[in-house]
């Protein structure tokens, strides 16, 4: 199994780090190939006297690693698959089938081991199947936890581990022909999304599905896929499963082969949906969580995002499923219907994978901006009130209720018949095309906006022409504000804080 050159460069400074730190993620973007650095670690260290055990979450990953490492003759643990050879030098194990493992037997079971690896380490990583060998391992063996997105939902490296390498991100293996060009068509961030309850970071599941269940929101995912996506292979990203299955009855009602998996299908029924999709039998596959990791099926050209998520690490993995080349495959579209691309930008936006998560902040007592009743002067929140929706096939209607009342303290009026237009949306990363006189432009807006004096316009130009750093975060700051994804008071504060950066002041 030969490195690409890009993987050597990756392998060598994995070999330098080692000799210092102890626990390392390695990244690369979908397609980078990281098997290939599975492999060569392997044989490192079964070359140096070594003993390895590669961890994966699911059953398929398993066998797709344990054919990567054939050539090792590697010990497989996997419920009833298990083939134990207590001498082997390779142990290649399902998370949960390890786990009970060395619950029964500890670490005789596996014995000394100098290496420990962990593939898709997003999802394995601090998780209670983890904990013994965690326990066993941490402090005695190497770790190398690989994954396209080694980050927690915020976007910060895993707890606990040294360093990241990750030098290979989308746009990079893009340029370099390894993935598929994307071309992005988004809409408005849907209406009351900002107004649904948070649980553990992201949107409350139970809030969210019934928000984007709406009747008008489903239909409008047919109208997009007829308007821009007709023709293509599609999956559609849901919420839950009963999102799912109300978006394939959609689908099935216009006549469009679609199927759907979630964690409710048997495995041979699932198995045979993805089959038809492959083949093309299926057009449009729904999926619910399952098909975010792992499943590289080449010839999606179209990705429908009809997930909200404020998770950074499920945003990239979702848009992965739509990179790989095939034959005749040159570009992925990438519909976005619930605002999930305004929330975290650009598919091929260059990112910091090695941020540390900062410790916790102590406890404060926040202050929400009340709303007041306009009939009994009761102050609330709109999460407390009552939500009802009315919907008929000219428009949806959602009240809220004042608590103490009864009265309606807001509505929303959302007209049915219209589809909504996507509008597409530019990398706003790239600045080629962005002039002095643009950003002179959006400067002047902001000190408008603001009631700046000159000497605030001529302060912040100077620092524009002194500065490259500065100069280039400008200029992207202007392709978000035209793109409207921030307005002028964000805008502001980025400048500000690239000043601080490369200025200083």
């Amino acid at each position: 199994m030969k490195l690409r050159p890009h993987q050597k460069q990756d392998y060598k400074e994995c070999k330098t780090h080692f000799k210092e730190l102890d626990h390392i993620l390695m990244g690369g973007a979908t397609g980078y190939g990281k098997s290939a650095l599975l492999y060569h670690n392997v044989k490192k260290e079964i070359g140096a006297g070594g003993r390895v055990l590669v961890i994966a979450p699911r059953r398929k990953l398993v066998k797709q690693l344990t054919e990567t490492l054939l050539d090792f003759y590697p010990s497989v643990i996997m419920g009833a698959d298990t083939e134990y050879y207590k001498d082997a030098n390779v142990f290649v194990a399902s998370t949960a089938t390890m786990h009970n493992k060395l619950k029964v037997h500890g670490g005789k079971y596996f014995g000394n081991i100098t290496m420990v690896i962990i593939d898709e380490v997003h999802i394995n990583f601090g998780s209670t199947s983890m904990s013994l060998v965690h326990k066993l391992y941490w402090d005695k063996s190497k770790w190398l936890g690989l994954s396209a997105t080694p980050i927690d939902d915020a976007g910060y490296r895993l707890e606990g581990w040294d360093l990241t390498i990750y030098n290979y991100q989308t746009s990079d293996l893009i340029k370099m022909g390894w993935l598929t060009p994307v071309r992005v068509l988004v809409e408005d961030k849907p209406q009351g999304l900002d107004d649904l309850k948070m649980t553990g970071g992201d949107y409350n599941e139970g809030d969210l599905a019934d928000f984007m269940m709406d009747g008008a929101r489903v239909s409008n995912i047919y109208s997009i896929y007829k308007k821009y996506a007709k023709g293509r292979k599609v999956m559609v990203f849901a919420v839950t499963i009963n999102h799912a299955d109300m978006i394939y009855k959609e689908f099935v009602k216009k006549g469009v082969p679609v199927g759907v998996v979630h964690s409710n299908n048997p495995e041979s029924e699932e198995e045979q949906t993805l089959y038809d999709f492959s083949s093309g039998d299926i057009e449009v596959l729904i999926n619910v969580g399952k098909l975010t990791t792992g499943f590289d099926e080449t010839s999606v050209d179209c990705l429908i995002l009809a997930r909200p998520t404020k998770s950074l690490r499920l945003f990239i993995q979702i848009i992965g499923r739509g990179l790989r080349l095939h034959k005749g495959k040159d570009e992925c579209l990438i519909l976005d219907v619930a605002g999930v691309i305004k929330e975290h930008g650009y598919p091929t936006m260059k990112r910091d994978f090695n941020k540390v998560k900062p410790p916790p902040k102590e406890k404060q007592n926040i202050e929400y901006a009340d709303s007041i009743c306009d009939f009994c002067e009761y102050s609330t929140q709109f999460k407390n009130c009552k939500r009802k929706v009315k919907e008929t096939k000219k428009f949806t209607r959602t009240r809220w209720y004042c608590p103490n009342c009864g009265e309606v303290m807001k509505e929303v009026l959302v007209d049915n018949k219209q589809v909504k237009k996507l509008f597409e949306l530019k990398d706003y990363t790239n600045v080629d095309k962005v002039t002095n006189e643009m950003v002179g432009k959006m400067i002047y807006a902001i000190a408008k906006r603001n009631k700046y004096k000159r000497g605030w316009i001529s302060y912040m130009s100077n620092d524009y022409i002194k500065c490259e750093g500065l100069s280039h975060d400008m200029k992207i700051q202007y392709n978000r504000w035209k793109a409207g994804l921030c307005n002028l008071d964000t805008v502001l504060r980025n400048i500000n804080m690239s000043r601080e950066q490369y200025c200083g002041n």
